[in-house]
């Protein structure tokens, strides 16, 4: 027996409010992880960069194009965080990695939240794909980051 509407729902008994239920609460998880904010891996570009004292010009962030990658691990089993950037006296990008030690989730504001506690840092990542990463020393970074499939 279907039920066309929300007040014929009302309508039926307990067990068919039970399958509503749960066919609102897997259609919920299915349109939560299907959104791009829950894909495996981010590519983020830093966009503009701040500490205590100094802010980084454009020209700056265009030679050394810092970024930062987080790929999450298939079925919880982790994430690695990378931070990137042009090293000059190697004369090519180089990147430190780090094993991400927690990820929090945030889902009624719609955020994750990487922390890498020896570094003391933490990226966040918003559904708009916008992220602030703060370095744990006093600098925030800003930008936008891209899906990798």
């Amino acid at each position: 027996m279907a039920a066309a509407n929300a007040q014929d729902i009302l309508r039926y008994g307990a067990g068919d409010r039970m399958n509503f239920v749960f066919f609102t609460s897997a259609l919920l998880a299915l349109v939560l992880f299907a959104n791009p904010a829950f894909a495996a891996s981010y590519h983020c570009t830093v966009e503009h960069r701040f500490s205590e004292d100094r802010r980084s010009p454009p020209a700056e962030l265009e030679r050394l194009k810092p970024t930062a990658e987080i790929n999450e691990g298939n079925a919880g089993n982790g994430a690695v965080m990378s931070r990137c950037s042009f090293e000059p006296s190697v004369g090519k990008v180089t990147c430190d990695r780090y094993p991400v030690d927690h990820i929090a989730h945030d889902t009624f504001n719609d955020f994750k939240k990487f922390y890498v506690f020896r570094s003391q840092f933490d990226l966040q990542i918003f559904r708009s794909l916008r992220f602030v990463e703060n370095n744990g020393r006093g600098g925030i970074a800003t930008g936008t980051c891209t899906i990798n499939h």
